[in-house]
């Protein structure tokens, strides 16, 4: 375009082509243009006059303003009007002089230079596509683009690219416009009439919207077992808690079955969601039947899990509670020995008619603990303790790790301003990624080869049950080395007792063959899997393979068609469905300690009370209207909850305190933060105490931390960086220790490291060591990067000894920034942290990783962030 096109009387046939030709001239003369006063259009529809200005346009407003500023009173501008007659755009005002000097350097900072073009807005729409968050997105346009990236612009990108896929259709459409064509998904919503003051409307407001998908309630039809259920947060824009509700399947990965979102977490909603639940499991299956419900200590939902699902066994998350005593009895009792202690109660072989005797060997050995144990746990027996837990379907399974697992992953994608139909494809795509790796298992599974050194009394089950299974099975096949002497007597009645001899020890078990077989260790019933006594029975004296009939079909590498279909009935009726649930909201105080009775007599009697209500204690009744998502001629009136704009768990969503729970009695909180509680002499506030690499910039770094140097400050800086605490080092070396092995074929014969020297260096636990237990790259190095899924940047002596480590053949999640450390000295190892928004210069990557992931086919999602 010629420059001397913008001048007084210049004509453009449109707006969008007058601005296109004002932006060239800015860009070629270096001026940051930016669009000053507007006229618009009567109706809306576009401009009528706009003046372009420079930036720095506008006096200063001198003393007064205590603020500084770039204004400098520039006179350029750019005015343009639409004229009626002609129907075109007229320059009508044309100053093109400047009273400052022009800063070339400025001008990739103006928004008409810094604005997306078309190949920029694709790439925007395709990584957003495939579940990028907007950081990850700003990070991998910095890293591509030649021009500067304004991290609001993309946000602004993001938000038209989405408002142009809505159609017009808002929220609360989309979400029901998304599961109703989605043909694996069966689904509801709560509603409740509400007028809303603040905005002067009545409708029904949604409470809650709960949906299954098929595939995942069919699989989990074969065996009816065991679902964990937990709830995260920070997961929408409505602060609407997601309830997540997992099975794991026949490879041993956890799978989501169903979730829900809920407006907070009282009995009532929780209630509602096992109604659900319990509904969709009858449709599909024929038959609403749970063995087992694993939870954390919210009482709320032990409640409603007992309500609906009254023959069901629940059990409380050890995890959580090992946490939990490890906060409050810390300051109490010798906590290490303590938690070690309580772990035979919760794992050892311990029967009912012995659990109260060694209760109180333990009050004997820790009588501070006492309290607190039995007003907060001890009531809650039946759902931990080993004598109690042994004897549910539990497949081993003690605490909601599994689906923790699965909330990490989503909280790596999503926040808590997440439209709810992005969170809904997020997690589809969550189900996507499972199914590739169940068809990926099974297909490993199929193709094993026929050649495998297998037992020949074993090749009956290696062909029919998962890898999984049968390494379960192989581990009970290996206990029989540690108890040779067995002996098996058959009984009159069809039974067998199989007599395990330990020294002097002699426990009797009676095993009873059917399909599959059960014995009195309670394990086969435990994990659907044949135990030690059930093998020794059949190879030992029976002389016969064992039989695949001991493998309950949930282990099966592949279900048959039958399998999946044998349970179906009549699909959802496309009618209307309503279901009023008349659930009475009690006086605070009386709900709270009915709920807690409730809880104490279903653990102890596993059926429920007939509950008496309290009429003069009800406040209102609280009445949900169900509507059946597949049908819309009713929807038009649902309005999405008020938008709560405060962080983390929603104030009315806290959990229900037990009576021993009193806010009174909680120590008062510490301000101090984890990273306030490192050692202040190993850390060094100011960054000039040691000298850094020079690719690090000073004004970038936050903390130097200089660890205690005893031939462990790689580890202990490591400890730092991953735990917060540097004497925990140890477990640096245990976690990579156990990386080691599991992936040992790769750092032997495809790194080509020396695994026997990292094997002695990871097995040394001894502070003082020698040189030849100190950290060393690039085999440390790599391997606490494949350890703890984080990069890794070694700052050497010299620049070849600096490298960048990224782990081999594992996605990004949810820490992205490099643990960044240097040598110091040569013989010495520090931890470098940076401010927000600050880094240096990233040294070359190891030039094994590239050639290693295409050899290999892992993935390269990691070379996006640092490309």
């Amino acid at each position: 375009m010629n420059i001397d096109t913008i001048r007084t009387g210049s004509i453009f046939a449109t707006f969008p082509e007058a601005r296109a030709a004002i932006e060239t001239y800015a860009a070629k003369t270096n001026t940051v243009l930016i669009l000053g006063r507007t006229t618009k259009n009567p109706d809306g529809s576009g401009y009528r006059q706009a003046y372009f200005v420079c930036e720095r346009q506008g006096k200063y407003g001198g003393k007064e303003e205590k603020h500084t500023t770039k204004r400098t009173g520039c006179p350029f501008m750019i005015g343009i009007n639409y004229r009626k007659r002609s129907k075109n755009f007229v320059i009508t005002k044309c100053c093109l002089e400047h009273c400052h000097d022009i800063c070339p350097e400025a001008t990739k900072f103006s928004p008409a230079i810094r604005k997306f073009d078309q190949d920029d807005l694709g790439l925007i729409e395709k990584l957003c596509d495939n579940g990028l968050c907007t950081r990850d997105i700003f990070s991998v346009l910095n890293s591509v683009s030649s021009k500067y990236v304004h991290k609001p612009d993309v946000y602004n990108a993001i938000s038209r690219q989405r408002q142009k896929k809505l159609q017009g259709l808002n929220e609360i459409e989309v979400l029901l416009k998304t599961l109703q064509h989605d043909e694996n998904v069966l689904g509801s919503i709560a509603t409740k009439a509400i007028h809303n003051d603040e905005r002067d409307q009545d409708g029904e407001f949604i409470q809650a919207v709960f949906w299954a998908y098929r595939h995942a309630v069919f699989e989990f039809a074969v065996a009816k077992d065991v679902l964990i259920v937990d709830a995260t947060y920070k997961t929408n824009r409505f602060s609407m808690p997601l309830i997540v509700i997992c099975s794991i399947d026949q490879f041993g990965s956890t799978y989501p079955l169903a979730f829900a979102l809920v407006y907070s977490e009282t009995c009532d909603f929780y209630r509602w969601v096992m109604q659900q639940l319990n509904r969709v499991l009858t449709i599909l299956t024929g038959d609403a039947q749970v063995a087992t419900f694993i939870t954390d200590r919210e009482l709320a939902l032990i409640t409603a899990c007992s309500l609906v699902f009254p023959h069901a066994r629940h059990q409380l998350c050890i995890w959580h509670i090992f946490k939990n005593i490890r906060n409050k009895l810390k300051k109490d009792v010798e906590i290490d020995e303590f938690i070690q202690a309580l772990q035979k109660l919760v794992y050892g072989d311990i029967s009912i008619n012995e659990i109260e005797q060694e209760i109180a060997e333990l009050w004997k050995r820790f009588p501070n603990a006492k309290t607190y144990m039995n007003e907060t746990w001890m009531r809650h027996k039946e759902s931990w303790l080993a004598p109690y837990v042994n004897n549910n379907i539990n497949l081993d399974i003690r605490s909601t790790q599994r689906v923790e697992s699965l909330h990490s992953k989503l909280k790596g994608v999503e926040n808590r301003i997440t439209p709810i139909d992005k969170l809904l494809s997020i997690i589809w795509r969550q189900l996507q990624e499972h199914s590739q790796k169940l068809a990926y298992e099974t297909f490993l599974h199929q193709n094993r080869s026929t050649h495998d050194k297998t037992d020949k009394s074993l090749e009956e089950l290696r062909l029919i049950c998962s890898q999984f299974a049968f390494e379960k099975f192989i581990r009970q096949q290996g206990d029989l080395a540690i108890h040779d002497a067995y002996e098996v007597f058959a009984c009159e009645d069809g039974t067998y007792n199989v007599v395990q001899i330990d020294g002097l020890n002699k426990s009797t078990y009676i095993v009873q063959l059917g399909k599959p077989s059960s014995c009195t260790c309670l394990h086969p019933r435990r994990t659907r899997t044949p135990c030690q006594h059930i093998i020794v029975l059949y190879l030992r004296y029976l002389h016969t393979p064992v039989s695949q009939n001991e493998i309950h079909q949930r282990w099966y590498a592949r279900y048959t068609d039958t399998a999946k279909t044998e349970h179906v009935t009549d699909p959802v009726p496309s009618h209307f469905i309503e279901i009023f649930n008349k659930l009475p909201k009690f006086h605070h105080n009386a709900f709270l300690d009915l709920m807690q009775h409730t809880v104490e007599y279903v653990l102890e009697n596993g059926t429920m009370p007939k509950l008496q209500m309290d009429n003069n204690n009800i406040d209102q009744q609280v009445t949900f209207k169900t509507i059946n998502i597949d049908n819309t001629a009713d929807c038009s009136n649902l309005i999405m909850p008020k938008v709560k704009r405060k962080r983390g768990r929603p104030p009315n969503n806290k959990r229900i305190r037990g009576a021993e729970e009193n806010k009174e009695n909680d120590p008062p909180l510490k301000k101090t933060s984890a990273k306030q509680k490192l050692g202040k002499d190993n850390k060094t506030s100011h960054p000039t105490s040691i000298k850094l690499d020079s690719r690090i910039p000073q004004d970038a770094v936050s903390q130097i931390h200089n660890p205690v140097g005893d031939g462990n400050c790689g580890f202990r800086s490591l400890a730092v960086a991953i735990f917060k605490e540097e004497e925990r080092w140890q477990d640096v070396k245990i976690n990579m220790r156990s990386q080691l092995t599991k992936q040992m074929d790769l750092y032997n014969h495809i790194l080509g490291y020396d695994t026997n020297r990292l094997m002695n260096v990871l097995s040394h636990m001894v502070s003082g060591s020698s040189q030849e237990y100190w950290f060393y790259t690039p085999e440390c190095a790599q391997l606490a990067s494949d350890t703890f899924n984080v990069p890794v940047v070694i700052f050497g002596a010299d620049s070849n000894a600096s490298l960048l480590f990224l782990p081999f053949g594992q996605k990004p999640g949810l820490r992205r920034k490099p643990v960044v450390l240097q040598w110091y000295e040569s013989n010495h190892i520090v931890l470098i942290k940076f401010k927000p928004n600050k880094s240096a210069e990233v040294p070359p990557l190891n030039p094994q990783y590239i050639p290693i992931c295409n050899r290999l086919g892992f993935s390269t999602d990691w070379l996006t962030l640092f490309t």
